[in-house]
């Protein structure tokens, strides 16, 4: 039932560590201004604190984010 509601039925919300495709997504544009940390992320998107911190962690598995001095980044 959630598949079918997400815009990438694959992306289902377990698919990254229990957040959602959107929670990443928010989580990526978030990061264009510069690096933030998973509460300055939680602030601006109101994605609870630990579910941004939980798909920051996957994303710099994957190597969509990297680790900054403070927080997360995107690659340059």
């Amino acid at each position: 039932m959630l598949a079918a509601r997400c815009r990438r039925p694959e992306a289902h919300p377990r698919a990254i560590g229990g957040a959602s495709w959107s929670d990443s997504r928010d989580d990526l544009v978030a990061l264009k201004d510069g690096p933030k940390t998973a509460g300055e992320i939680s602030q601006t998107t109101r994605i609870p604190t630990a579910s941004a911190s939980t798909t920051l962690n996957k994303l710099a598995k994957s190597g969509d984010v990297v680790k900054a001095e403070r927080g997360y980044k995107l690659p340059t």
